[in-house]
């Protein structure tokens, strides 16, 4: 019955963060005493705020509680469906942000094959990473994951032509790896395709921290050289130095 609430509650808040202790009484057909149980223990947890009949979510805690969700067990496509694609980039660039990088959201930029944009830029003094969040509702099979590694590291080598913007926007070391990364909401069947590590967001703190469990080769796009292959081991240890001593740019959805 928690779970169905949860459920509820992403579905019931998705489009103005709010609904009443009613409406989920209701439609969960359970007792007054039995949703107030409830409803306190993830108000306890920290997944939803309370003000008298009034429960509401914050995109973070609607993120935290899809997060929880999917770690249960429950079906990603379904919970996917009860996300928007701004909740997606606004958790992601958060947990990028509290693990010490800088980032920039929809980065668009003008390259020799034309416009081009990347959902998330960030970096530390370690790397740069291109990220691409892929808020899908559906299965997440190779052939599609493939396609979607291929335009990502597309992307990320016309960015590597502009060291120019990366400049401008606090960059200063030309010289960091530039990763190529698709992030998910479920969990992938590959870990790495085409050399682009594909991450599911349940993991991506770790990620940021060590790219680790990731293991074999991914591609690393250098700014003064063609694309190499290269193994995490070779990219300085995200452990050290992490302190960024970069400044913040802000970017805008076209």
């Amino acid at each position: 019955m928690v779970t169905d609430l949860k459920v509820k509650l992403l579905e019931f808040t998705k489009t103005h963060k709010r609904t009443t202790v009613r409406d989920l009484m209701l439609e969960l057909r359970v007792d007054n005493e039995r949703i107030q149980k409830m409803l306190a223990t993830l108000r306890d947890a920290g997944f939803v705020n309370r003000i008298h009949d009034i429960i509401e979510q914050k995109s973070s805690q609607r993120m935290m509680l899809a997060q929880q969700l999917i770690q249960e067990g429950h079906d990603p496509q379904r919970v996917s469906r009860l996300l928007v694609w701004q909740e997606f980039e606004e958790f992601v660039e958060r947990a990028i942000i509290e693990s010490g990088y800088r980032a920039i959201r929809h980065f668009v930029f003008k390259s020799r094959v034309g416009r081009r944009e990347i959902d998330i830029l960030a970096w530390n003094d370690v790397w740069i990473l291109a990220i691409d969040c892929k808020h899908w509702a559906t299965r997440l099979v190779h052939s599609r994951m493939r396609n979607s590694a291929n335009a990502q590291l597309a992307r990320t080598r016309a960015l590597a032509g502009r060291t120019d913007l990366l400049r401008r926007c606090g960059i200063k070391n030309m010289e960091l790896p530039l990763v190529a990364i698709i992030l998910v909401l479920g969990e992938p069947c590959d870990r790495v395709i085409q050399g682009v590590p594909i991450v599911p967001l349940v993991k991506f703190p770790s990620f940021l921290q060590e790219g680790s469990p990731y293991e074999g080769d991914i591609t690393v796009t250098r700014t003064r050289q063609e694309s190499i292959q290269t193994t995490f081991a070779s990219i300085p240890d995200p452990k050290k130095n992490r302190t960024p001593n970069l400044t913040q740019d802000g970017g805008h959805r076209h």
